[in-house]
């Protein structure tokens, strides 16, 4: 087992394996939260405090990615596209590693957002992708 080391991320990339899209020339990737709904159960005959219960399906969150601009791609297409596989792969150091650590999910192209168009700065877009259904962590080995 490898022994991994404090990481900066650079170098980290993400491939869509059904899309005719690329994600390239990143400069951040916020995964959102892992979350999962409760049901209150508390009814007329609980005593002290109120009880509840967690439902067995999580909600993946979204992926926000931060990117520089590339004009030969049509954004409409990109974001009606269907639900793609996508797969983050974590740049780590560490000793011993022979593969980086992945996540991947079917995910759904939900914005494509360019950013303002400032003097002496990158063209760049804010794209968010929804997972959808379940997540498959990858450990580095």
């Amino acid at each position: 087992m490898p022994t991994l080391k404090p990481s900066t991320g650079k170098g980290s990339t993400i491939t869509l394996a059904t899309s005719s899209g690329s994600v390239s020339n990143i400069h951040s990737i916020k995964p959102g939260p892992l979350t999962r709904e409760i049901v209150e159960t508390t009814h007329l005959g609980t005593t002290g405090g109120r009880e509840y219960f967690g439902v067995e399906l999580y909600d993946g969150g979204e992926y926000e990615v931060d990117m520089e601009l590339d004009t030969t791609q049509n954004p409409a297409a990109l974001v009606i596209t269907g639900n793609q596989t996508f797969t983050l792969t974590r740049a780590m150091r560490g000793t011993s590693i022979t593969s980086q650590p992945t996540v991947a999910f079917d995910a759904i192209w939900t914005s494509w957002e360019e950013q303002p168009i400032e003097n002496m700065t990158l063209l760049m877009v804010k794209a968010k992708f929804k997972v959808s259904g379940d997540i498959t962590y990858t450990a580095a080995t």
